[in-house]
């Protein structure tokens, strides 16, 4: 049998090297993690304002994330209070968003039919032009403005926030009925909704009502 020479120095100062090695890449993985993020937002046409902690795809070109994993690894180590998609057509859901996620802004990210586990501090919230949205429901307490249009599969708004102060349904053609609004409501925007036959029970301090094309 083959003796071992290391000796039980030599050994220890192995290990000792190999636990430094370990605690190091565990502290600089995600590091190095949100540096590739970054390159991967600055790839792809992003832009990234620290000092706000907005991320949004800007409107003058660029590519777009189509990939989940993508939008996930970014909210996993770039953690903005301003989160907007645009196309994103492969995405489904949106998983741990951070929970001071203030401003959340999807257009045409037509995977979507549900919107769920959103932040309790969400403020704005905008689903524009998802067909196939079907329904909205546990959305936060504190949300303040909502922007639905274009969502053509939706046909209820039920169980909304008490302090949504601006609702937009616009465009929402297969909505039929709008009913039981919250109390503080001062804007509501039901241009072209082609389907809508009722609209009761509308809030007393409602400020601006929107029927244009309501046929």
């Amino acid at each position: 049998m083959k003796k071992n020479n290391t000796s039980p120095p030599r050994r220890a100062w192995i290990a000792l090297i190999a636990a430094v090695l370990a605690v190091t890449a565990y502290f600089l993985y995600p590091i190095v993690q949100e540096k590739r993020a970054l390159a991967r937002l600055k790839e792809s046409g992003w832009l990234w304002y620290p000092d706000t902690r907005a991320l949004l795809r800007p409107t003058d070109g660029g590519k777009v994330i189509h990939d989940p994993d993508d939008v996930s690894l970014l909210l996993r180590y770039v953690n903005p209070r301003s989160l907007r998609l645009n196309t994103c057509t492969r995405l489904t859901a949106l998983e741990h968003l951070p929970e001071d996620l203030q401003t959340l802004e999807l257009s045409f990210c037509t995977g979507f039919t549900a919107v769920e586990h959103l932040p309790k501090g969400l403020r704005y919230l905008t689903l524009f032009g998802s067909p196939d949205l079907t329904a909205v429901d546990h959305l936060p307490a504190g949300l303040q403005t909502l922007d639905l249009s274009f969502c053509k599969g939706l046909t209820a708004v039920e169980h909304l926030p008490g302090g949504l102060q601006e609702i937009n349904l616009s465009y929402c053609t297969g909505l039929t009925t709008v009913d039981r609004l919250p109390k503080g409501l001062q804007k509501l925007n039901l241009e072209s909704c082609e389907g809508l036959t009722a609209v009761d029970h509308l809030p007393a301090g409602l400020q601006t009502l929107d029927l244009t094309l309501c046929t």
